[in-house]
């Protein structure tokens, strides 16, 4: 694809050209875009902003990275407050040990 190419070769003015009509980061494409901006912004000369060409190029890798993360398989747990089963058993252990403490769902706040 041209804008994996582009992106590879470092060309900033063809990656902007291409996402301007349209072409999408993938998540290959995406991370040449990234070192690319990188690059852009490294070669600022000590203080001096980066182009503006690297900081659009860095806007549009992280709302790529955002569109992509969205589309990715989700992993969810639930997480409910778990309590020990025996009041005072898990207090102070810090080690292995925790894991093995038997829990019951729930809160266990005093006060």
């Amino acid at each position: 694809p041209p804008l994996r190419i582009a992106a590879q070769r470092g060309d900033a003015a063809m990656v902007s050209e291409l996402l301007d009509s349209g072409a999408q980061l993938d998540d290959e494409t995406v991370q040449a875009a990234f070192w690319l901006a990188i690059q852009l912004v490294e070669s600022a000369p000590p203080g001096v902003a980066p182009a503006l060409e690297a900081i659009r190029l860095l806007h549009r890798v992280f709302d790529a990275d955002m569109r992509l993360l969205r589309r990715r398989d989700k992993l969810t747990t639930n997480v409910t407050c778990m309590q020990p089963t025996y009041k005072g058993a898990g207090y102070d252990v810090v080690d292995e040990e925790l894991i093995q403490v038997p829990l019951r769902p729930g809160r266990a706040c005093e006060g």
